[in-house]
């Protein structure tokens, strides 16, 4: 199985591997590791679960973005790449852990494993600092519900698995609402000129990158955020969004089914009436329920319980 890797991704990539193993190995000689833990499961889970194997320590390999997805008509996900897909399979069932930061994700891991190794299939997902990310002082927020003032947040990279494209044609429907899109990307240009065929081009920003700590003031300023993306492994945009009180609407990807209203991909036509249901000042936030769940402290006793050995 080395050898079919190695001719799929090159001499050099195993040899970078090979002296990633033998610092993990002298690394874990200095001071004995409780756990090996991977954050993508594709080329860092292969080597944690190799190094596992070969010193006896604990495995937990977290699936943290598109590494069991296979989009091709964008060319997107790890699964259309052989030898990454190679990498995944061998990694996933030797790992001793296997979490997902989302429901959604954790259904399709269980397609890649065996029956008999779901048990080691778990919910762990990544926490939001729910006092930085938190709802503004006042109940009031910039936007005017579905007037001139209201504000449609979306957050991500401007690239085709975050499907802006679909989230321009919904609002081209909902107007007077105003879009800001933080984030950069490629299709900048192709988005800007969508918006300008559409009629809309008055109503969208594009924002560009945002530093982190500015992004609580963006949430806090909006009326609703929306997510058109067709994959999330979770979706911190909307974990975050929620914390601070925003409705969350969007695409059934990631988290976004467990706190706001979910839309099926690619549909325009649902995503303005979630768009408008977000409007209207009916739905609730979840903010509640992403300080219960899936806040740092949560993350963190998560965590801590797969590094420690069973009894």
């Amino acid at each position: 199985m080395n050898f079919a890797i190695l001719s799929l991704l090159g001499l050099r990539v195993f040899h970078l591997w090979a002296r990633t193993l033998q610092a993990i190995a002298a690394e874990n000689r200095n001071a004995p590791f409780d756990a090996i833990h991977a954050f993508w499961a594709d080329e860092p889970g292969w080597v944690a679960a190799l190094a596992g194997s070969r010193l006896g320590v604990p495995t937990v390999i977290s699936i943290a973005g598109g590494e069991l997805i296979g989009l091709r008509d964008i060319g997107y996900g790890a699964q259309l790449l052989p030898g990454r897909r190679a990498l995944i399979h061998w990694g996933l069932r030797r790992a001793d852990h296997v979490t997902a930061g989302s429901r959604y994700l954790l259904n399709i891991a269980h397609s890649h494993l065996p029956q008999r190794q779901w048990r080691k299939l778990s919910l762990a997902p990544l926490g939001v600092d729910t006092s930085l990310f938190s709802p503004p002082p006042s109940a009031k927020r910039t936007g005017e519900g579905s007037g001139v003032g209201a504000i449609v947040l979306n957050v991500g990279s401007l690239t085709p698995v975050k499907d802006q494209e679909t989230l321009l044609r919904a609002m081209a429907k909902i107007p007077p609402a105003r879009l800001r899109i933080a984030g950069s990307g490629p299709l900048k240009t192709r988005l800007n000129e969508l918006a300008k065929a559409l009629g809309i081009e008055g109503r969208v920003e594009l924002l560009g990158e945002i530093d982190h700590g500015q992004m609580p003031a963006m949430y806090r300023a909006a009326d609703v955020f929306a997510q058109a993306s067709r994959h999330e492994a979770q979706g911190m945009a909307a974990l975050e969004a929620a914390a601070c009180g925003l409705s969350v609407v969007g695409t059934a990807v990631g988290v976004l089914p467990e706190i706001g209203r979910a839309v099926p991909v690619g549909d325009a036509d649902a995503l303005a009436d979630a768009i408008r249901f977000g409007l209207s000042g009916v739905g609730e936030s979840a903010r509640e329920k992403v300080v219960e769940e899936y806040s740092l402290a949560r993350a963190v006793e998560r965590f801590l319980r797969l590094y420690s050995p069973p009894p």
